[in-house]
């Protein structure tokens, strides 16, 4: 139906060799996925969660077999679905990915609706916040495979509340081992933005097991003083704090130099 021109034949790309085929790659997913998860049956999916009054992670993950999808074509599905079907607009979608130490975790895909929420990708290899649902779900996932042999996927919810913002999001989760390299961890995960039109489409926001945490982007920017989860100093602000110290002395030696002229 589509019939590009230039498309790729391997997925995920081994290179980008232009911007024909990229785009093409991304209309040929988009499409794919349509017909995977069609439109009148996810928007049901979407209407009996809003009637959950408590999340369920189960009931969440049994939509992957039913589909027969993959933990990130459902939380894009929604991400295409929401704003036109339940008015809400303000979305992000963001996919983590962690090797098997865990040292590092990696922004390998994102997408932002309505403006550019948090979190979002940071190109100074700092340190993601631990805090995030879905750093926590990749941890959680490599704790249950050293004690038993399971691969995933997990899921979970969290309101992530973004210190120095008024923006508060329900995050929706989803962990699973690499299919290619089973040591290896993704997460993807929606945000929904967390005003009074999604408190009235989802009544599970309610539910005191989705916990709500306090986050950042990275620990290098955060200001969050007594974070356990911390990996990294705040050197950002720590940089800000002294260059605010040196221009305060500065003013008071400008300023005592002309009370003495």
């Amino acid at each position: 139906m589509l019939a590009p021109e230039e498309r790729p034949t391997e997925t995920p790309l081994l290179e980008v060799e232009s911007f024909d085929k990229l785009l093409n790659n991304f209309k040929a997913a988009y499409f794919a996925v349509a017909l995977i998860l069609p439109e009148a049956a996810m928007i049901q999916e979407i209407e009996k969660m809003a009637q959950w009054t408590k999340w369920d992670n189960e009931a969440f993950l049994d939509l992957l077999p039913r589909f027969g999808a993959a933990p990130g074509m459902i939380l894009q599905r929604f991400a295409n679905l929401l704003p036109r079907h339940f008015d809400v607009r303000d979305i992000f979608f963001i996919r983590f990915f962690a090797k098997p130490d865990l040292k590092k975790f990696l922004v390998t895909k994102e997408m932002h609706l309505s403006q550019l929420h948090d979190p979002h990708a940071n190109q100074l290899d700092e340190h993601y916040c631990r805090r995030w649902i879905s750093i926590n779900l990749i941890r959680q996932l490599k704790a249950m495979q050293g004690t038993q042999d399971n691969s995933g996927p997990i899921a979970g919810a969290q309101i992530s509340q973004y210190v120095g913002t008024p923006n508060a999001y329900l995050c929706l989760s989803v962990a699973q081992a690499s299919m290619t390299h089973s040591a290896e961890s993704y997460s993807f995960t929606i945000g929904l933005l967390v005003n009074d039109k999604l408190k009235r489409l989802f009544r599970f926001l309610d539910d005191p097991a989705v916990k709500r945490k306090d986050v950042h982007t990275t620990c290098e920017r955060c200001p969050i003083s007594d974070c356990a989860a911390r990996v990294f100093p705040p050197v950002f602000l720590q940089k800000e704090h002294h260059r605010n110290q040196t221009r305060s002395e500065l003013a008071a030696i400008e300023e005592k130099k002309e009370l003495q002229q």
